[in-house]
């Protein structure tokens, strides 16, 4: 273990973003189903592995196709940032699919990490990764039906 610029710079770049929500919430936040206490520790406990891991990293960045792949995916989560902004900052754009990808505001972060480790040869951050993906993305998938469900309604 040692120092990782390259997974510190990745892990700022995913968080960053949502600490945007700090001065300038969503808007027209609905009322929420109760989070599961199991899916909440698991995305929180993958967020701090993800964030950490990737930092105390050591080893070389490895295959520069991994680390294009990182950046891909932090521009096309970035994109949805923009998308978010530039909407007025609804609550719904934060969940809302993109084609056939359900929750790409809580996928794409996944990725880049899952990139970032490959791209880093650290496969206690793709563990962690994997953590996170079970908690943040099924957090995120039953909230987005949540809000699909009360629509039809």
């Amino acid at each position: 273990m040692g120092f990782s610029v390259a997974g510190l710079l990745v892990g700022l770049a995913i968080l960053l973003p949502s600490l945007l929500l700090l001065p300038f919430p969503a808007r027209g936040t609905p009322q929420l189903p109760a989070e599961s206490l199991r899916l909440t520790l698991l995305e929180r406990g993958g967020q701090v592995g993800c964030l950490v891991l990737a930092t105390i990293t050591s080893d070389a960045p490895g295959s520069w196709w991994w680390g294009a792949a990182v950046v891909v995916c932090v521009l096309v989560y970035y994109g949805l940032w923009i998308r978010f902004f530039s909407t007025g900052r609804p609550f719904l754009a934060l969940y809302a699919p993109v084609g056939p990808i359900p929750v790409p505001m809580a996928i794409f972060p996944v990725l880049a990490f899952l990139c970032c480790a490959a791209w880093l040869g650290n496969w206690w951050l793709a563990a962690a990764a994997v953590v996170l993906a079970v908690g943040h993305v099924t957090t995120s998938l039953r909230i987005a039906h949540s809000l699909r469900d009360s629509d039809n309604d």
